[in-house]
């Protein structure tokens, strides 16, 4: 199929420039053709160009590699050079300027167009692969946490915006300049292993750690981070490493915060299950159902039931039938927030009886607490109140 691209010859001998338009308007191709510097430079910018064949000597005026970079500062195009020179300091001229090739006149018509296919497949390559950079550009720049990349020895190559402000600092402060293997802070903390093994191909995630920017000469404050840090590979070796950090100082203080909430309930929870063994009547705990799930000293003695038996009991069982029948267990009074005192019979492990005042009510988790007193002593204890 013919291609219909269309190229920019600038060329100065009308004879060479009729031959070559020829060989490639053969091929398919559309052609411009330009036979100054200043021409070359004035259609490069108005027409639409897909590659440009520029030679080299041009006569009187601009030459050709100064119409290439006038050219090139304004368009992103793929251009060979042509000349009928080989000389080195010809070529030489050359070298400054992004070009796809540099073709010798006297070369044979087939090695131009195989070159113009080969300058096209590069410029369409190029231009991929600026693309894929400038897709990790916006990722690596609007991502919401820290990165950084660098080199192979460990120097810093790029810093993003919230890495920048993670650490109220500029790129500029880093780049080239820290090295992550002289880092005090993971030297400190015995992290340098976790970037060791990335810097040896292995994706690591490193425990949270408190990171002071001091340390390392910087001013700044001390964060709290969670990184990840893994290779990016080039034919089989570490080319780059990645370190990924987030900012976990107020979730730390929060857990902290909250570690030490636990140890003030607990010690609250310890205290007052040292208050409840030490109260003078028996404390019984239910769940929604009654099943018995804490008992102190006083409530063993008053049933002879130990406590690892009364835990595998419901508190209904505790008391004869007779004072169920009489006063039923009243949980729709509990859980409409009332308190209910009342008296009832225990009945004993060794099948004794004992008149006991009670008092129960519905606590903020859903259990049911009861405190029992022993009314023996009591003038008629197990009549009715």
């Amino acid at each position: 199929m013919p291609d219909t691209r269309t190229i920019l010859l600038v060329e100065d001998d009308p004879m060479s420039a009729a031959m070559e338009a020829m060989y490639l308007e053969d091929a398919g191709y559309s052609v411009i053709t330009a036979g100054s510097g200043s021409k070359a430079v004035e259609l490069g910018f108005a027409m639409h160009i897909d590659l440009v064949l520029m030679d080299i000597d041009l006569g009187t005026g601009m030459d050709g590699t100064e119409a290439a970079r006038q050219i090139l500062a304004e368009r992103d195009l793929p251009l060979i050079f042509l000349s009928s020179h080989t000389e080195p300091e010809i070529v030489e001229r050359t070298e400054t300027i992004t070009s796809y090739g540099y073709i010798v006149k006297s070369m044979s018509s087939a090695v131009l167009l195989a070159s113009i296919r080969m300058a096209f497949r590069l410029h369409e390559a190029r231009e991929r692969a600026d693309e894929q950079e400038r897709f990790f550009r916006g990722i690596f720049e609007q991502a919401p946490v820290g990165m950084q990349v660098f080199d192979s020895s460990g120097t810093a190559l790029m810093v993003n915006r919230a890495w920048e402000n993670l650490w109220q600092t500029t790129a500029s402060r880093v780049i080239g300049v820290y090295n992550i293997y002289e880092d005090a802070n993971l030297r400190e903390n015995g992290y340098l292993q976790y970037f060791e093994r990335a810097f040896r191909g292995e994706s690591v995630m490193h425990p949270d750690m408190e990171y002071d920017p001091v340390k390392n000469g910087y001013v700044g404050r001390k964060r709290v981070v969670r990184s990840v840090v893994f290779p990016i590979m080039l034919r089989g070796t570490v080319h780059r490493v990645v370190l990924i950090s987030q900012d976990m100082t107020e979730v730390a203080a929060r857990q902290a915060e909250l570690v030490q909430a636990k140890e003030l309930a607990e010690a609250g929870e310890q205290q007052m299950a040292l208050l409840l063994e030490l109260a003078p009547d028996a404390f019984f705990r239910g769940d929604s159902r009654g099943d018995l799930v804490s008992v102190n000293t006083k409530a063993c003695d008053l049933t002879g039931y130990s406590r690892e038996e009364l835990l595998e009991m419901n508190i209904g069982r505790i008391f004869t039938p007779e004072s169920i029948k009489r006063r039923p267990l009243d949980y729709v009074t509990l859980n409409a927030g009332g308190i209910i005192t009342t008296t009832r019979d225990i009945l004993r492990r060794d099948g004794s009886t004992v008149p006991v005042e009670m008092s129960s009510r519905r606590m903020p988790d859903g259990t049911y607490q009861s405190f029992m007193r022993d009314i023996s002593d009591r003038e008629n204890p197990a009549a009715p109140s």
